[in-house]
């Protein structure tokens, strides 16, 4: 990887020149960076866990494609999904979307932020 990798960016690793224990062809959700050694953290996408450190050079960022989608959510959602053609009619019931709004912790905070910013 060229580029300074960002929180929450996808990467795949690529090679191992370091002492890492991270698995060359996994894929690996960013949770840290350091640009001064040009290393980061990351974290399996299925148990979340943050491994050690490892370069940027030993890893590519990853699109986010439906396969990788498949490796990552529950059996029962891909199956709803791929009966579909695409995802741009799909629509959450109003208690669904209420549910998941409610479960986002800072819900208030990001709420008076986007509020003062359009006052401002």
């Amino acid at each position: 990887m060229v580029t300074q990798p960002t929180v929450g960016q996808v990467v795949r690793v690529t090679a191992k020149h370091s002492d890492h224990n991270y698995q060359i062809g996994q894929r690996y959700i960013v949770c840290k960076v350091d640009s001064g050694d040009e290393t980061l953290q990351a974290a399996g996408p299925r148990d979340g866990t943050a491994q050690g450190w490892i370069r940027w050079a030993e890893v590519e960022p990853v699109e986010l494609g439906w396969d990788f989608a498949k490796s990552v959510l529950p059996a029962e959602v891909t199956t709803v999904l791929s009966a579909n053609t695409g995802i741009e009619a799909i629509a959450l019931r109003p208690q669904v979307k209420d549910a998941i709004l409610k479960s986002l912790p800072d819900l208030r905070e990001r709420i008076h932020q986007v509020m003062s910013a359009r006052a401002s």
